[in-house]
């Protein structure tokens, strides 16, 4: 799913969609029955869920609106699906994180001498993947990390893994996943007492910044710049400042792309954005 544009897409969206249904109906084959979950998370997301399908009768535009409906369909199928498989199943799922992070990066890496897929997989000058957006990929990386971290013994192949993913968020510019990523590995580390793994992933970042620098070029200056003053980090504060009082006034949403839509009458500075940049908020917006 990884390669699907992370999902993004209405179309990769579908496509997750019918690949899930698949599953469960595999999963009811084998078993003769389907588990319905039981859990706040699996009702949370119910409750999202019905309410994208309501702004179709009352967001700013119905078009859009069942677009966001048919992109939170996979997370209702997901839950599923992870509730009917054993854990033996979603053992091998999680160690595929980490696996399918190392090959997308190798092969993104790989393929930046060329044009074409440069441009696909590189946008400003920072490595976004297939998943096509810096952030949400160095994200997608830090989750491979965090599963390695948890493995308890290291072998070949899970070195050359925390490697590459390491490299890989460095290839980002992301700085908040950058933090985070410091702040996850090193209280992990300093837990674990694990010198030899510091040291890997040490010289993994110190790799990767050269190698960012001398040979691929890439706009990695933007991870000495994480301040607030950061024009960036602003720019989150202005969007959140914008979208607080629209979601007061709206607080059953404005359907998918509604702010986007209704922004150049509510916003305060001088910007254009499709999302806040921020999930809490975008939710409720939509």
């Amino acid at each position: 799913f990884a390669s699907l544009f992370g999902g993004f897409y209405e179309f990769s969206a579908m496509f997750m969609a019918v690949m899930l249904v698949t599953g469960l109906i595999i999963a009811y084959k084998r078993n003769g029955y389907l588990k319905i979950p039981k859990t706040m998370e699996f009702a949370g997301v119910l409750i999202i869920a019905v309410m994208y399908l309501l702004t179709i009768f009352y967001g700013v535009d119905s078009g859009t609106s069942v677009s966001g409906a048919i992109k939170i369909v996979p997370a209702i199928l997901f839950f599923m699906y992870w509730n009917n498989i054993s854990n033996r199943e979603k053992s091998i799922i999680w160690t595929q994180i980490p696996v399918t992070g190392t090959i997308l990066t190798v092969a993104a890496i790989a393929l930046y001498p060329f044009e074409t897929t440069r441009e696909l997989l590189f946008r400003a000058e920072r490595l976004g993947g297939t998943f096509q957006y810096s952030n949400t990929y160095a994200l997608f990386l830090l989750i491979g990390i965090i599963v390695l971290l948890y493995t308890e013994q290291w072998q070949w192949k899970e070195k050359i893994e925390i490697i590459v993913l390491t490299a890989g968020i460095i290839f980002t510019g992301s700085r908040g996943v950058a933090v985070l990523s410091v702040v996850i590995i090193g209280i992990h580390l300093i837990w674990k007492r694990n010198g030899k793994r510091f040291l890997l992933i040490g010289a993994a970042v110190l790799a990767a910044v050269i190698a960012s620098v001398l040979v691929l070029g890439l706009d990695i200056g933007r991870l000495s710049k994480l301040t607030l003053d950061s024009s960036t980090l602003n720019g989150r504060f202005l969007y959140w400042q914008d979208a607080i009082p629209l979601l007061w006034k709206h607080p059953f949403g404005l359907g998918y792309m509604g702010y986007y839509f209704l922004q150049s009458q509510i916003q305060t500075g001088n910007y254009v954005t499709k999302f806040v940049h921020n999930d809490f908020l975008q939710t409720g917006l939509d």
